[in-house]
C-alpha cells in the first residue's frame, strides 16, 4: 500500500444524537450517530470560548447489534475507522466515519492514552488546553 493512500481516523468524543436503525435495499441494517468533541480556546480578546465539533458515524450490518450496548447518549467512546463521503440528491457533499472498532471509555482514560513527555515544559500548556 502506498503510504499516501492510507485513510484512517481515530476520534474520542461523547455520543450525542443517535438515529433509529434503518434498512438498506440490500437488507442490511444501518444506523448513524454523532460524537461531539469539546475543547476550549482563548479568542483575540482574551476570552475563553468553547469549541464543539460534531462527527457523523455510521454502523452497518453486524456492527449495529455488536455495538448496540455502547451506543448510548453521553457515553465517551474511542472510534477507529475511515473517512467516507457521498453526494446527496441536491449534490451536496456529506462526510461520515465508517467504523472499524469502537471502545467505550471512562473519562479518566481520555487523558491517559496520550503521552506528552516529548513536549518541552513550556509547550505543554498549549497542547493540554
Amino acid at each position: 500500500m502506498n503510504r499516501l493512500d492510507f485513510n484512517g481516523v481515530s476520534l474520542i468524543g461523547n455520543i450525542s444524537s443517535i438515529s433509529e436503525i434503518k434498512t438498506l435495499p440490500s437488507g442490511k441494517e444501518y444506523r448513524y450517530f454523532d460524537i461531539c468533541q469539546n475543547s476550549k480556546y482563548i479568542d483575540n480578546n482574551g476570552n475563553e470560548k468553547d469549541n464543539k465539533l460534531f462527527f457523523s458515524i455510521r454502523l452497518v450490518g453486524s456492527q449495529v447489534s455488536k455495538y448496540n450496548s455502547i451506543i448510548k447518549s453521553g457515553n465517551l467512546v474511542h472510534i477507529m475507522g475511515k473517512l467516507r463521503n457521498y453526494l446527496t440528491k441536491d449534490m451536496v457533499k456529506k462526510f461520515y466515519i465508517s467504523v472499524d472498532s469502537i471502545k467505550e471509555m471512562k473519562p479518566k482514560e481520555k487523558i491517559e492514552i496520550f503521552d506528552y513527555d516529548w513536549l518541552e515544559e513550556s509547550d505543554r500548556d498549549e497542547y493540554l488546553l
